[in-house]
């Protein structure tokens, strides 16, 4: 599923700018799927409800599976933008529920670590897939690049077959009246969540501007084979999270999240900076660090 999505990530802003399209409406289709994604997760609770966990996750890759096609016949902005919405609905749900499943699997003492083991598999596609995704729209076309993306959504679905479940998950219904009950504000937000969320968020900006722009800013200062920044950040992401899952059960989030946002920050810094491979590849080794410490910690 992240493999699907993160060989598109540095690429597809690529491909829309071989098309014609200006900065803004690069960076407009690469927002309006995080606000497609965050849109659909106010209805997670009633889809689960209506649906289980598993039913909701294979729409999830489904969505994301018909974008990706989508993606190798549009070629006006407008098109590229309804096709991004789809996979921002897909994205929302496939990551809401893969992880929801995962935790519900993972014993309480012991979930920073394991959920940091099932980021893994995001850690993994995030090395691989973008420096591929590149490698095949630079080497090869823009159509190899979406039937590598399709193929993998569709390998996604199939292996959610195979995916565990708890005993809890399945469709259940809410009575009129203890829905009434519920107060409108928490049927949206969470008692507890407020400081957590908004981490992510001013997170989720520096990560999501570096993932979507760093080939672009690698052209622009004439540094090749940007695909290594995301080798080398996803080798210490997977040495970080060897370490720091164990860490967040025994010391608390404190000691996992300050070095990581130190590490994330320096690695912002020199990634302005760079102006040679070397020098990038210097700022993906903190750039895994911090991302490695501060992801799962969140999650958890």
């Amino acid at each position: 599923m992240f493999a699907s999505f993160h060989c598109l990530l540095p690429t597809l802003p690529l491909y829309i700018a071989s098309l014609g399209a200006s900065g803004t409406e690069i960076g407009l289709i690469a927002g309006i799927f995080g606000i497609s994604a965050i849109f659909i997760r106010f209805f997670t609770n009633d889809l689960v409800t209506l649906l289980g966990k598993k039913k909701c996750l294979y729409i999830g890759i489904f969505l994301s599976l018909i974008a990706t096609i989508s993606y190798a016949f549009f070629t006006s902005i407008q098109m590229l933008m309804t096709a991004r919405i789809v996979q921002g609905l897909g994205f929302g749900l496939g990551t809401t529920f893969a992880a929801a499943l995962a935790i519900d699997i993972i014993p309480a003492s012991r979930r920073g670590e394991g959920v940091g083991y099932f980021g893994l598999g995001n850690t993994i596609s995030m090395g691989i897939a973008p420096a591929f995704g590149v490698i095949l729209l630079t080497g090869f076309s823009a159509g190899f690049l979406f039937a590598f993306s399709a193929a993998a959504a569709a390998l996604a679905i199939i292996s959610t077959r195979f995916c565990g479940t708890t005993a809890a998950d399945k469709p259940h219904s809410i009575s009129p009246q203890l829905h009434k009950s519920i107060p409108f504000r928490s049927r949206f937000f969470e008692a507890g969540t407020g400081f957590p969320s908004f981490f992510t968020m001013l997170f989720g900006i520096a990560y999501g501007s570096v993932n979507t722009f760093i080939a672009l800013m690698a052209q622009e200062a004439h540094i090749g084979n940007a695909g290594l920044f995301f080798v080398t950040g996803t080798i210490f992401i997977f040495l970080s999270r060897t370490f720091g899952g164990r860490l967040y059960d025994a010391k608390g989030p404190f000691w996992v999240m300050l070095p990581g946002i130190v590490s994330y920050t320096l690695a912002l810094g020199l990634i302005i900076l760079s102006a040679s491979l070397t020098s990038l590849l210097i700022a993906s080794v903190f750039y895994g660090l911090g991302a490695g410490l501060i992801m799962p910690a969140l999650m958890t």
